[in-house]
């Protein structure tokens, strides 16, 4: 499946809401300044969309939030508490969201 980047998002506020359509594998890179964050993700309605995050702020959490009843591997939500460390984050259909890398 091909990619399709539609946004790169600096994250340097408390809160972002992420919003993309889910056609075609879309692709959205997120990098995070600000000290703490809750990014809130788009449901997850649609199969093969990626989020990659990266947490750049040496301080706070970033917290990745998925929309409401859907969960990120099961759980009902990520958090990256380090500097430099990411998450990608592949749709999944109703049940949301499915790590498949981070580091």
């Amino acid at each position: 499946m091909a990619y399709h980047l539609r946004k790169v998002v600096p994250v340097a506020g408390a809160s972002q809401t992420i919003t993309f359509d889910h056609d075609n594998g879309s692709e959205v890179i997120l990098f995070v300044s600000a000290n703490t964050s809750v990014i809130n993700l788009p449901g997850a309605t649609g199969f093969g969309s990626r989020i990659l995050v990266k947490k750049l702020s040496a301080s706070g959490t970033t917290t990745i939030q998925p929309a409401g009843g859907q969960s990120i591997d099961g759980a009902a939500n990520y958090s990256l508490a380090n500097q430099n460390r990411y998450v990608e984050l592949l749709s999944i259909g109703d049940a949301g969201w499915a790590i498949v890398g981070n580091g």
